[in-house]
């Protein structure tokens, strides 16, 4: 296809793109849920400073350094862990993190972003070895 077909191609496609984005409406598409009443006795989790301050304190033990600095990322991190895991859990998950001789765990800082993002895997650790 030489480049002139092509242009041509990816030019009607922009148009026909553009031509059924007019054809939809944001009114044909509105949800039209009842709204819901936030309940009283639903479980809250821990408030993230608290995971956050266990984490440092082991951190410290278990590295026998500083731990990183905490921001408003890792509190929102953390809030979202929460949401998956319990708190007790998480701990358990952050003990690995810090004792692990992964390569690429041993190549980084072993803090709040890397326990977010590799969460699955130490959930998943934990499991295989019946925890």
């Amino acid at each position: 296809m030489n480049h002139k077909k092509a242009v041509q191609i990816i030019t009607r496609i922009y148009a026909d793109l553009r031509e059924l984005q007019a054809e939809l409406s944001v009114q044909d598409y509105e949800l039209k849920a009842e709204p819901v009443e936030p309940t009283r006795s639903a479980p809250r989790s821990p408030a993230p400073h608290v995971f956050l301050r266990e984490f440092s304190d082991l951190y410290q033990r278990t590295l026998k350094a500083a731990p990183p600095t905490v921001t408003g990322k890792h509190a929102s991190l953390v809030r979202g862990l929460l949401k998956v895991y319990p708190r007790e859990r998480l701990i358990k998950m952050a003990e690995v993190l810090l004792l692990t001789d992964d390569e690429w765990v041993s190549s980084t800082d072993r803090w709040v972003s890397i326990l977010h993002a590799r969460a699955a895997w130490l959930d998943l650790k934990l499991k295989s070895h019946g925890l």
